[in-house]
């Protein structure tokens, strides 16, 4: 009798070992831990833990994390623990606040390109993080993200960044980073603490937080590109290693007081370029200054009308800014050129295509032409080469005619002739080479209007985490859902809101 009882309570607890090794825990999804490996699976958003609550996995013991296809975002809090490896898929959209705070085994880590937001202090405290690439489809680094990663020395920042807020990279160990022209704004104390040597503040930047650089003991050059700009307080307060700043004409006229009081030694205060400002003072730019704004290789200008362009290269790819250093063709092109008024050829991946200056593409490189040459206004086409054929076609790729050139020669049997008028005679040896003239049409591709078949053309879904109702229990307390922020609704993930899409049709 002993002897079952004791099997039972065996049994039993072998049972309960295994659900808690494998479990559902809201929203669809599961988490299963399996030799040091916890995976998270499902379908769906991981739910928010407060600072109060456990995760399931909270006592577990894993070094390495696994998040499966089909996970939408990762949570608030979602790992107390300390792996050394996450894995995130390009499914996940989201990270949340604190979801990997003081994670201080935490090596490496792969950002998706799919991530659009990462929230407060999500990798603050992650002592060994050593390199980071966020990806373009992040416009703000929000409070705290990579503060105190005290080995973090590589940081790539995004194209599209527009905020660095609060604390963001404070007691990084970063030496260098380069702002995309799209900052507008770098919070309090962003990089305080920080081993930059060097800062270059591009010229959309209208606001650097108090203590922005702070006590950066490293940090020797300044420059900054904005005229129109509010240091707020001390932003380079206790630098005390800063031997060259240099600043527009615009920023230099605020006088010596407020260089001081922005924490800049007044002794090696310059104006950055004399030949940034014409004979009356008013900044204006030249290609010198698009180059530094950018750190492009170089900066050829282009003409078009009345309006200047400058050809940007780096790295051995190219792209195209307006005179005031926007980008209009980001730098990943093969190469760039005029093609006539208004036209620009540029090549990708072998294949010529043709864009207009606003960057809108005029012919795709998928049409396949190896070589595109000027555009004749009399005839309006475009002359092209593809797969052994030459041709011309219109400002919307749409082959015209073609002509097949370069086929094998062919042997053709005739009889010589002995007649004075003749000038030519062909012997039965003789070849001669074919030339077929085909005229040719491709169907022409037309934009239209699809609606969504996910949220029915409605821009909006209703929240799974909170069923529609805005709320939902959270232990024994009713709270605000964070999912659809209490609204009941949330954008569709198919569209994002859009009601639906434009897609290519061929007529």
């Amino acid at each position: 009798m002993k002897r079952l009882v004791l099997c039972s309570f065996l049994f039993l607890l072998a049972s309960s070992a295994t659900w808690a090794e494998k479990a559902p825990f809201g929203n669809g999804l599961y988490w299963e831990l399996n030799n040091g490996v916890l995976t998270i699976s499902g379908n769906g958003n991981m739910p928010n833990f407060s600072e109060f609550d456990e995760t399931p996995w909270y006592y577990k013991k894993y070094n390495r994390v696994v998040i499966k296809e089909g996970v939408c975002s990762i949570g608030d809090r979602a790992f107390p623990t300390k792996p050394e490896k996450i894995e995130i898929p390009n499914s996940v959209t989201t990270i949340g606040d604190y979801a990997f705070y003081s994670c201080e085994n935490l090596l490496d880590i792969i950002i998706p390109s799919s991530i659009k937001s990462i929230g407060k202090s999500a990798f603050e405290d992650c002592r060994n993080l050593s390199s980071v690439i966020l990806p373009n489809s992040i416009t703000i680094i929000r409070n705290s993200t990579f503060s105190e990663c005290v080995n973090l020395r590589s940081v790539v920042l995004p194209k599209s960044l527009k905020d660095i807020e609060s604390w963001a990279f404070r007691g990084c160990a970063i030496t260098t980073i380069e702002f995309p022209i799209s900052l507008s704004s770098i919070g309090m104390a962003a990089f305080h603490h920080s081993n930059l040597t060097s800062v270059e503040i591009p010229r959309n930047v209208t606001i650097i937080g108090d203590q922005a650089f702070g006590s950066c003991s490293h940090l020797k050059d300044v420059k900054i590109f904005s005229n129109n700009i509010a240091l707020i307080n001390s932003p380079f307060y206790n630098c005390n290693s800063i031997n060259l700043v240099e600043l527009p004409y615009d920023l230099l006229q605020r006088g010596e007081q407020k260089w001081k009081f922005w924490g800049l030694p007044i002794d090696v205060v310059n104006e950055f370029k004399q030949k940034l400002r014409d004979k009356d003072g008013k900044a204006i730019l030249f290609s010198d200054d698009i180059k530094v704004i950018g750190g492009y290789a170089s900066a050829v200008e282009m003409k078009n009308g009345s309006t200047n362009y400058y050809k940007v290269s780096k790295n051995g790819r190219y792209g195209l800014t307006d005179k005031e250093g926007k980008v209009i063709v980001p730098v990943e092109l093969d190469t760039i050129a005029q093609c006539g008024t208004g036209f620009l050829r540029f090549r990708l991946n072998g294949y010529w295509g043709v864009i207009n200056y606003a960057g809108k593409i005029i012919i795709p490189t998928d049409r396949g032409y190896t070589k595109i040459g000027d555009y004749v206004s009399f005839t309006k086409r475009f002359p092209y080469e593809m797969d052994g054929y030459k041709g011309e076609c219109n400002n919307l790729g749409v082959q015209v005619s073609k002509i097949k050139v370069n086929t094998p020669q062919q042997n053709v049997a005739t009889t010589n002739t002995t007649s004075n008028t003749s000038k030519n005679s062909t012997s039965s040896s003789g070849t001669t080479q074919t030339v077929v003239v085909e005229h040719h049409r491709d169907p022409i591709p037309v934009q239209q209007w699809q609606a969504c078949w996910a949220c029915g053309g409605m821009g909006t879904m209703g929240c799974d985490g909170c069923g529609g109702s805005g709320t939902k229990y959270i232990g024994d307390n009713l709270r605000r859902c964070g999912l659809c922020n209490g609204q009941g609704i949330r954008p569709c993930n198919i569209c994002y809101g859009n009601k639906g899409q434009y897609i290519t049709v061929y007529q």
